[in-house]
């Protein structure tokens, strides 16, 4: 099937109208952070009418379409792909395969990612970074409870439950990512508290108690918006990894957790990522 994309480059406060103005007749729609603005970008089964687009665009409010772009999808064998991305490597004491790779070497802590299914296979420098800080916590600390907040294919939450053996929660507000933690967590031979992060999330959540790791990497947006519900969910002493936010937004991601009283303990970077940790006193 031929695939058709349309994009556009909007303000944050023109996100939400630009996502409702490009979604009729659309497959699905994504949001990416393009510098201080935001590229909305919508999948067509066919080729859409760039200026139907632009004037849907021009009635919600945003007046400025220069950016608009419309245009058919390379062509690509995306299973193919995918196996290829996930072929077994080592990510320092982890061994990231798919279930059908070869077994982990001696030593080291394997985590199986289901290659069709991907939401997320460890290579991106923000899942990298993430690993990295949790090898550095387990180092000092052992953590017996854990909260992979966008939890995407589950290898942060899967790397803690090697790491420490202790109860870890999953949760993603896509129920495919769930569906795909929840197998890989099999397939590892480790146990997961999985769910979807609907309306029963929340009080879900607040049946936990407070935890003393909280990994989330998601983007800097979220993570600014998400700042206060955060804090309420980490443990007095507890530890905070986020991730998913280029170098240039570590201080506006920094400054949403410092008003919440939280203190910058370290940060990794691999090419333009970051990977923050911090902690609540």
């Amino acid at each position: 099937m031929s695939l058709w994309r349309a994009s556009v480059i909007v303000t944050t406060a023109q996100v939400n109208a630009a996502e409702a103005a490009c979604a009729l007749d659309a497959l699905a729609i994504s949001t990416f952070e393009h510098g201080p603005d935001w590229r909305v970008e919508a999948l067509f089964e066919d080729e859409p009418s760039r200026d139907g687009l632009a004037a849907g665009l021009a009635a919600a409010g945003i007046d400025d379409v220069s950016s608009l772009e419309v245009g058919p999808v390379e062509a690509r064998d995306w299973l193919a792909e995918a196996h290829e991305h996930a072929a077994p490597r080592r990510q320092s004491r982890f061994w990231i395969a798919e279930e059908r790779g070869e077994p982990a070497p001696p030593g080291t802590l394997p985590i199986v990612v289901d290659a069709v299914h991907a939401f997320g296979t460890g290579r991106h420098g923000t899942t990298a970074g993430c690993l990295l800080a949790l090898e550095d916590i387990a180092r000092r600390r052992r953590i017996p409870r854990m909260l992979d907040l966008g939890c995407g294919s589950g290898i942060l939450a899967i790397a803690g439950a090697r790491l420490w053996h202790g109860h870890v929660v999953a949760v993603d507000i896509d129920p495919l990512s769930v569906a795909a933690t929840a197998r890989n967590a099999r397939a590892s031979g480790v146990r997961l508290t999985c769910f979807a992060a609907d309306g029963a999330a929340e009080y879900r959540l607040k049946a936990q108690r407070p935890f003393p790791l909280i990994v989330a990497n998601i983007l800097a947006r979220p993570l600014v918006l998400l700042a206060p519900g955060i804090m309420q969910r980490l443990a007095r002493g507890g530890t905070l990894v986020l991730s998913g936010l280029l170098v240039k937004q570590e201080n506006q991601v920094l400054h949403a957790y410092r008003e919440q009283g939280l203190v910058f303990r370290a940060r990794r970077r691999i090419g333009d990522w970051s990977t923050l940790v911090l902690q609540r006193p």
